[in-house]
């Protein structure tokens, strides 16, 4: 799954469209403009959530890539990690306060206000508690696949579990598709490049640790 989101801001950097290259008409009718602005903008920071407590009611545990449980308290602690880091930071580049990037490169960032595309800081957080959401499931999933007779007391929440990873998945996609837009109409080049570096280690790379056993 994260394979997805670093595709979708490399790709989005191949067919970047310049400033000056535009076109309005393409970009207010845009496939996922709607999630944009009526969805991500408002609740993204939420989003992740939604997936979490619906696992959480259906009972599902959290577990490594190699099957091994994971604690309520570590798994509280990367989300509340990815969660206040990403709000600390968006508050502080909001006011524009990180924007040394613009004194490197002073030639390209002429019209830029900050160091990075917020919204691609944003997915970043986001995807990761998705990336986690979606390994729980999909290793649930796995397993109860293989059953050739799944007990009477479990088929609710088998059926539960294939529907929360629809969820998760969904969230997933659409959010991988804003990143892309984002990435090729929305921001400059150096502000993807710095806003990709930093989400990845900010949080995709916590959350990796953690389902690899970590963290």
């Amino acid at each position: 799954m994260l394979f997805f989101w670093l595709a979708a801001i490399g790709w989005g950097y191949i067919n970047h469209a310049d400033s000056d290259e535009k076109p309005t008409k393409e970009l207010t009718t845009l496939p996922l403009l709607w999630f944009d602005r009526q969805v991500l903008r408002r609740f993204g920071a939420f989003l992740p959530f939604l997936v979490l407590l619906y696992r959480w009611w259906i009972n599902l545990p959290a577990c490594s890539i190699h099957g091994r449980p994971i604690k309520l308290l570590k798994l509280a602690k990367l989300y509340g990690y990815i969660s206040l880091t990403r709000s600390l930071v968006y508050q502080v580049h909001s006011r524009g306060v990180l924007n040394w990037v613009n004194r490197v490169f002073p030639a390209e960032l002429a019209a830029a206000d900050h160091m990075m595309s917020d919204h691609i800081f944003l997915t970043a957080s986001v995807a990761a508690i998705l990336l986690c959401e979606g390994v729980f499931l999909l290793h649930h999933v796995s397993l109860v696949k293989h059953w050739r007779i799944v007990p009477k007391s479990m088929r609710s929440q088998r059926n539960h579990a294939y529907l929360a990873a629809g969820l998760c998945g969904l969230l997933y996609l659409l959010t991988v598709g804003d990143t892309y837009y984002s990435a090729r109409y929305f921001h400059w080049r150096v502000h993807n490049n710095s806003a990709a570096v930093l989400g990845f280690i900010a949080f995709q790379l916590p959350a990796l640790a953690l389902l690899a056993g970590g963290w």
